[in-house]
């Protein structure tokens, strides 16, 4: 519990249509972090989290002609821990 509740970054759950084709998306958006799977979802973190944030990927992903955009806060796991970890480790 204390390992999670040490997540530092904003956590967001990412999903549409084309879950292959969001993540390339998403990796490739300039203000990503890091973007990986998590069961139905994506998982991101932003290099520089704004009160803009949220309508900016909103905004990117619809340009990239994305259908049904769901973006919500997520709660880290032990296993989001564990990847913001390994991504730290290798920075």
């Amino acid at each position: 519990e204390n390992i999670v509740q040490s997540y530092g970054d904003k956590l967001y759950a990412v999903k549409a249509d084309a879950t292959y084709q969001l993540l390339k998306d998403l990796r490739a958006y300039q203000n990503t972090n890091n973007c990986y799977t998590a069961g139905e979802y994506l998982h991101l973190t932003l290099k520089d989290d704004n009160q803009n944030s949220r309508s900016e990927i909103l905004n990117y992903l619809q340009s990239k002609n994305h259908q049904n955009i769901e973006l919500k806060d997520a709660i880290p796991t032990i296993e989001d821990c564990f990847i913001h970890l390994m991504q730290e480790e290798h920075e």
